[in-house]
C-alpha cells in the first residue's frame, strides 16, 4: 500500500470523525464554511483545466475542454445555480430554480453542457489518453470512497454517522480536493 494512500486515508478518516464528533453542524450548512470551501477548491480546479485547455494540443485539448466544463458544472451546483446569491424566502429557505430571473434557462444549459463534456470526451479519446498518462490509483481509489462516503451520508445513511450533512459536507469538500489534485498532476498533452 502506498504512503499517499496512507496518508489519504487516514486524513479521510479525520475528517469523518471531526464530522461526527467535533465539528460544528452549522459548517455544514447552505453557504457555510464547507461549501464555501468546495467552490474556491472547484475554482481553482477550473482554473487548472483553463490553463492546461492553453497547453494541450490536438485530441487532448477537448479532454481539458470537458474538465473545464465538467469543473464549472460542479461549481455550479455547489452554489444552487445561483440561487445562494438571493435572499431566502419566508419559510428559510433559498428561492427554487424556475423563480430565478434566469431560472428557465438553467437547466436546458446544464444539459447542452452535459451533452457537450460527453462529446468531448469521446472526441478527446479519453481511452487513448489514460494508456498513455499514468493516473495513481491509490488516487482513483480514495476519490472513489470518499464519492460514495458521501453518497451515502446524502442518500442511503448505511453507515452510522452523527450528523450526515456534515460528513456528506466533508466528504464533497474531501473529493473535490482530490479531483483537483488529480487534475493539477494529470499532464496537459
Amino acid at each position: 500500500m502506498s504512503r499517499q494512500l496512507i496518508f489519504g486515508f487516514g486524513l479521510f478518516l479525520l475528517l469523518i470523525t471531526l464530522g461526527n464528533t467535533c465539528m460544528p453542524r452549522s459548517f455544514g450548512d447552505e453557504n457555510g464554511l464547507i461549501e464555501t470551501s468546495q467552490v474556491a477548491i472547484l475554482i481553482g480546479a477550473t482554473i487548472i483545466s483553463f490553463c492546461k485547455v492553453r497547453r494541450a494540443e490536438g485530441h487532448t485539448r477537448l479532454l481539458w475542454i470537458a474538465g473545464f466544463l465538467f469543473c464549472m458544472l460542479l461549481a455550479g451546483r455547489e452554489i444552487s445555480w445561483g440561487r445562494v446569491f438571493f435572499p431566502p424566502m419566508e419559510n428559510g429557505n433559498f428561492p427554487p430554480v424556475k423563480a430565478l430571473p434566469y431560472g428557465p434557462l438553467v437547466y436546458p444549459l446544464i444539459a447542452i453542457t452535459m451533452l457537450s463534456i460527453i462529446v468531448l470526451i469521446i472526441r478527446g479519446k479519453i481511452i487513448t489518453y489514460f494508456r498513455t498518462h499514468d493516473m495513481s490509483l491509490s488516487l482513483q481509489s480514495l476519490l472513489a470512497m470518499t464519492a460514495l462516503v458521501a453518497a451515502d451520508a446524502e442518500k442511503f445513511h448505511l453507515l452510522p454517522h452523527a450528523n450526515h450533512m456534515l460528513v456528506e459536507e466533508l466528504c464533497e469538500m474531501y473529493a473535490y480536493a482530490i479531483f483537483t489534485y488529480i487534475l493539477y498532476k494529470l499532464k496537459a498533452s
